[in-house]
C-alpha cells in the first residue's frame, strides 16, 4: 500500500505529539511499554476527546476494532478474544483513528467498502488506497510508533541479533508486528522520517 509523504509525516507527527504530552504527565513514561491505559486518559483528558471503549463477545476476525464517530463522543469496539498484545495494540491503533480525526476526508460511512478496499490494497505493496483506508495505515504507524518507536527500532537492529519474540513480549505487541516494522521494506520507508 502506497502513502504520500504528507501522510506518513502527519502520522508520525501527531506519535510524537502524543509521546510528548504523554513523557510530560505520566510518571513511569520512561518504560519501555507505554500504557494504552494513559493514552486513554490522554485523549478524553487533555485532548478533550470523550471516548467510550466497548468489548463485543464475538468470535475472532480479521477485524479485530473499530471506532465511530458521533456528534459528542466516540466509541471504540473491540472484539473479545484477542490475545493481551492484540487487544493493546488494537486500542492503541483505535485511539490513533480518534486522534488523527481531524479530516473528514479520511471518514466514511459505508462500512462494507470500507473493508472491502482495506481487504483488496493492505497486501498489495504498490496498491493506491482512498482516503479512509489510507486512514487505517496512518493509525497504525502511529499507534507502532508510540507503542514502538522507530528510534527504538534502529537502536535494535544495529545490536546483536534479533529476538522478535523477545522484543514483542519488551513491547507488549504482536510479534507479527514486530517483525513486519523491523523489515528491511520498512525501516527504509519510516526511518526517513525520524527527525
Amino acid at each position: 500500500m502506497l502513502l504520500s509523504d504528507l501522510d506518513i509525516e502527519f502520522c508520525l507527527r501527531k506519535a510524537e505529539e502524543i509521546a510528548e504530552l504523554y513523557r510530560q504527565i505520566v510518571l513511569n513514561s520512561a518504560a519501555t511499554r507505554r500504557s494504552v491505559d494513559e493514552l486513554r486518559r490522554l485523549c478524553t483528558e487533555y485532548l478533550a476527546k470523550n471516548v467510550k471503549v466497548l468489548e463485543i463477545a464475538d468470535e475472532p476476525r480479521a477485524i479485530r476494532g473499530y471506532y465511530v464517530r458521533y456528534p459528542d463522543h466516540y466509541d471504540i469496539v473491540l472484539y473479545a478474544g484477542m490475545d493481551a498484545a492484540w487487544k493493546r495494540f488494537v486500542l492503541c491503533k483505535e485511539l490513533f483513528h480518534v486522534i488523527l480525526d481531524e479530516d473528514a476526508k479520511y471518514r466514511t460511512i459505508s462500512i462494507y467498502e470500507h473493508v472491502a478496499e482495506v481487504m483488496t490494497t493492505f497486501p498489495v505493496h504498490d496498491s493506491t488506497p482512498g482516503p479512509a483506508a489510507t486512514s487505517e495505515m496512518m493509525a497504525e504507524i502511529a499507534a507502532m510508533e508510540f507503542l514502538f518507536p522507530c528510534r527504538s527500532r534502529i537502536k535494535l537492529l544495529k545490536g546483536p541479533a534479533i529476538d522478535f519474540d523477545a522484543i514483542a513480549e519488551m513491547y507488549q505487541i504482536p510479534q507479527a508486528l514486530v517483525e513486519e516494522y523491523l523489515s528491511e521494506s520498512y525501516m527504509k520507508n519510516l526511518s526517513g522520517f525520524v527527525r
